[in-house]
């Protein structure tokens, strides 16, 4: 039967909760997990770095590759993925902006009319043309990526450390891990 007051499990009107607050208590639980702040650290940029490449389609399969080569939190990694996936669409033109000024040394003068008619002509067409951009995108996201993935994930790793650090009664990675596998 159907609860109708807030505590039942059929109620829509549930609480709505503060996101940050939230987040910051998924990370507190992973670091009880055993997980450091850095592989934490690691596990976001990777995740938001990779998401936002301009390959778009690629990133969910880079992503759990990248996770299980390095033995990150696949979960984490691609909520951090689909998170940023409206900076992938955003920064599109911009890497292939300066990947085609890095290999032409050139302004790129292409519009959208021009993108239109290769898709008014058909797909097949359109990617064919798109291409080279989308080559020039990849090493605009690469030189950007390699630029600023290792300051955001230094300053990552001490933020989380200063949030591991100032949780009451935190065990260490370490001791949570071996408490874990008792």
């Amino acid at each position: 039967m159907w609860d109708p007051s807030p505590a039942g499990r059929g109620s829509a009107f549930l609480p709505v909760k503060n996101p940050l607050r939230q987040t910051t208590r998924k990370i507190h639980e992973l670091l009880l997990q055993g997980l450091t702040p850095e592989r934490i650290a690691l596990t976001l940029v990777c995740g938001a770095f990779v998401g936002i490449n301009p390959a778009i389609g690629t990133t969910t399969l880079l992503c759990t590759a990248i996770a299980l080569g390095l033995g990150l939190n696949l979960a984490l990694i691609q909520i951090v993925n689909y998170a940023v996936y409206p900076l992938e669409i955003l920064f599109l033109l911009p890497f292939i902006e300066l990947g085609h000024w890095l290999v032409s040394g050139n302004p790129l003068t292409l519009s959208r009319h021009e993108i239109l008619s290769w898709f008014q002509a058909g797909w097949i067409h359109a990617l064919g043309q798109f291409w080279v951009y989308l080559l020039e995108g990849l090493l605009g996201w690469t030189v950007t990526s390699l630029l600023f993935a290792p300051a955001v994930y230094v300053l990552f790793s001490r933020l989380l450390r200063r949030l591991w650090q100032k949780s009451p009664g935190s065990p260490t990675p370490l001791t949570a891990a071996r408490d874990r596998d008792k």
